[in-house]
């Protein structure tokens, strides 16, 4: 039961666009805090200090504080949304037209066609830019958003091969292009036009077609670009479980033998600082499991579980799950009995729980 971490990276000051895949919004705030107002309502995006992750968390837990999957009305705030302020600088006048190059004017066409939700226009419009990095690395974002990866892939590649090129054109007309990646149902993580955000899409490409050999070489170099970056470790890991789990279905901690050491020599040691870390703790204990090591199992999955305020609540529902597995590896079959009963009674239907409890 593999979970989607993806990366982030750190909102601009002011006032951000955000293409996503249920649609465009625009963001403001401080460093460490954004408000977003989209077409899905109001969204916070908040920071985990010292660690470059950004998360958008839900807007009913923002406003209400509620926990609850039900949707309801919010009262957008009062005053009116700001205004984008790349506006004035897409706009090119007589005299610019003049000195600005051919390609780029429609690279600013297609600017202001991704600002007016208009994607197929502003598709059209960036792969009319064949040597402008920017322009592939949008056009790669919108081909990933319509789930045409082979098209997405040739230009992300691009992109990735003219890296030094990315966020040129996006920092001189002012613009910020962001693509949220779902890790969650309420929590969504953030890529900009960048050899990172770019290797995140390539990932996402990917293990969305069930390429996992060629997601999980992108995420060994991501890794390799930052060994200590939680999002790519946990990006690594994650699909090392997932291909080793499509390989060998037996295998009872899906991961084999084979990987479990380099994960448990990998991941180290963890503190549970955020769902990210949470996630890592909980995936070390399926490496140890698998290697036998049930009492480090369970004392990695008791720290992961430890900390339950605004925490993922499908994430803690798997760590519980793990938990009550390792519980009956140890003969503990009281503990994974109530550790069974209280998922049961949190979600009835949750993987095989009604089973385990014979019902």
């Amino acid at each position: 039961m593999p979970f989607r971490f993806f990366r982030r990276v750190p909102l601009g000051r002011g006032l951000t666009m955000n293409v996503s895949k249920t649609g465009l919004s625009f963001s403001a705030g401080p460093k460490g805090g954004a408000l977003t107002l989209g077409t899905s309502g109001a969204r916070g995006t908040m920071s985990l200090p010292g660690t470059g992750l950004f998360y958008t968390v839900d807007k009913k837990n923002i406003f209400t504080g509620s926990k609850s999957r039900k949707k309801t009305q919010v009262k957008p705030p009062q005053s009116s949304p700001p205004r984008h302020s790349g506006d004035k600088s897409l706009t090119l006048g007589f005299f610019d037209r003049l000195v600005v190059p051919k390609e780029e004017q429609i690279v600013v066409q297609g600017f202001r066609a991704l600002v007016a939700g208009q994607y197929d226009e502003a598709l059209m419009c960036f792969e009319k830019a064949p040597n402008t990095a920017d322009a592939h690395w949008i056009a790669g974002m919108i081909r990933l958003k319509k789930s045409e990866h082979t098209a997405a892939e040739k230009h992300l590649l691009y992109a990735l091969n003219h890296e030094q090129d990315l966020g040129a054109l996006v920092g001189k007309y002012d613009v910020e292009v962001i693509l949220q990646l779902p890790i969650t149902e309420h929590v969504m993580a953030l890529a900009q036009p960048r050899r990172r955000g770019t290797l995140l899409a390539l990932i996402e490409s990917h293990q969305d077609r069930g390429a996992l050999s060629e997601a999980k070489d992108y995420a060994k170099t991501l890794l390799e670009d930052q060994l200590d970056d939680p999002v790519a470790l946990l990006s690594y890991v994650e699909l090392h479980f997932q291909a080793d789990s499509s390989l060998d279905k037996t295998l009872s901690s899906g991961f084999s033998r084979d990987m479990a050491p380099q994960v448990v020599q990998l991941l180290g040691e963890l503190s549970n600082n955020s769902d990210i870390h949470a996630a890592l703790l909980m995936y070390k204990s399926l490496a140890l499991t698998a290697l036998g090591l049930h009492k480090a199992a369970l004392t990695t999955l008791t720290t992961a579980y430890r900390k339950k305020k605004d925490r993922d609540e499908e994430l803690l529902k798997a760590i519980r799950y793990y938990r009550a597995g390792v519980y009956r590896c140890l003969g503990q079959y009281s503990r994974a009995q109530s550790e069974f009963e209280g998922l049961y009674a949190t979600d009835p239907s949750y993987e095989d729980v009604a089973h385990h409890l014979g019902l």
